[in-house]
């Protein structure tokens, strides 16, 4: 038994926690972890399980492609079950996990598709959970951009998909990015895997970006996850008479990050670019960067004035907006805590 055997032994052991699994592991290689298993009695997986298992795609968290930021967790998955293409995010992108409410209002749809276009735009790769309402919304959207890779991280077997409407978004997300999932083949989706794929969805991110949030929300656990794994976390606003927005108004109340715009995003985040494709273009006024964006005209001229300040766009005496060269990154710091340096969030929430 190898390496990669046995890691898959011990994730498919039914009778294993993450605490003893973790134990375990932390021996000198996954083979002794294996054999002080079976010293315990500790009986392994079903020798079907496994085989199915170890034909499906996978990685471990001791290869170079292994998603670098799910090493932060306490409790890494010792192997990601995936389809598509690995690479790219291996080269550690700035990633943005967009997460919202399954019921999501008409708005929140909107808000969601018109933050992952810019965001994507903007060279961000877009991570949600391929769920109803804003997971759904946002990875439409990021399939628009020029070269898209959305990442989805799934709560069952990548051979299940869940919700089953989600087929042909779940086709095109493999086909330009990658799927992963903690949970071998066969495995449908149950209440607490959305509990253990919130972590990863907030591990994944540089920063995690809510839109619609009930005040009881599995939202709320991946906004605590990423606070702790110490991720930036923005939040949208919405009517104080709108319950898929408590949750976001509580944040903002514990001192979360405001986000009104994309742009509040784009200049906070580090190695976001703007996009060749938009680079190319030549001189326009206001509103005609405004449709080339995809944004409101009072959005598209802060982004412009934003970009004119840092040097990479010119104004002409005509009100012409052009670049002065290629696109270049925007990027700084933002808060991670809420008010005093404590974490935000709502702890022990847990429905999705």
């Amino acid at each position: 038994m190898g390496d990669r055997e046995a890691l898959m032994w011990l994730t498919l052991c039914p009778s294993l926690g993450p605490a003893y699994r973790s134990f375990l592991l932390s021996h000198p290689s996954p083979q002794q972890a294996v054999a002080l298993a079976r010293a315990k009695n500790i009986s392994g997986p079903p020798y079907e399980a496994m085989q199915n298992a170890l034909r499906t795609p996978f990685v471990t968290r001791y290869e170079a492609s292994y998603p670098a930021r799910l090493q932060h967790l306490t409790y890494p998955p010792p192997l990601l079950f995936y389809r598509g293409n690995l690479q790219p995010l291996a080269d550690q992108p700035t990633c943005v996990t967009v997460v919202g409410t399954r019921r999501a209002t008409p708005r929140g749809r909107q808000l969601a598709t018109r933050f992952a276009t810019v965001l994507a735009q903007a060279g961000a790769v877009i991570v949600s959970g391929l769920a109803r309402g804003i997971d759904c919304a946002a990875h439409w959207a990021s399939l628009n951009a020029p070269n898209p890779y959305p990442v989805a991280v799934m709560a069952c077997g990548l051979d299940v998909c869940y919700p089953s409407e989600n087929m042909q978004l779940l086709q095109q997300i493999e086909a330009h990015g990658i799927v992963f999932s903690e949970y071998p083949p066969g495995t449908p989706a149950q209440a607490f895997h959305f509990q253990q794929r919130n972590r990863l969805l907030a591990a994944l991110a540089q920063a995690v970006l809510v839109i619609e949030a009930p005040a009881r929300s599995g939202v709320m656990l991946t906004v605590d996850h990423a606070l702790h794994l110490g991720r930036d976390v923005f939040i949208l606003p919405g009517a104080l008479d709108q319950p898929n927005y408590e949750g976001n108004l509580k944040l903002l109340q514990e001192g979360a990050l405001l986000a009104r715009t994309p742009s509040d995003l784009i200049t906070q985040l580090p190695g976001l670019v703007v996009s060749r494709e938009l680079s190319k273009q030549g001189p326009a006024f206001p509103q005609d960067w405004a449709r080339r964006l995809g944004l409101e005209l009072p959005e598209a001229l802060a982004r412009l004035s934003h970009w004119e300040r840092m040097g990479q766009m010119t104004r002409d005496s005509q009100g012409y907006f052009s670049w002065s060269g290629p696109g270049v990154g925007v990027g700084g710091s933002c808060l991670r805590a809420g008010i005093g340096g404590s974490p935000v969030g709502s702890k022990g929430i847990v429905s999705n």
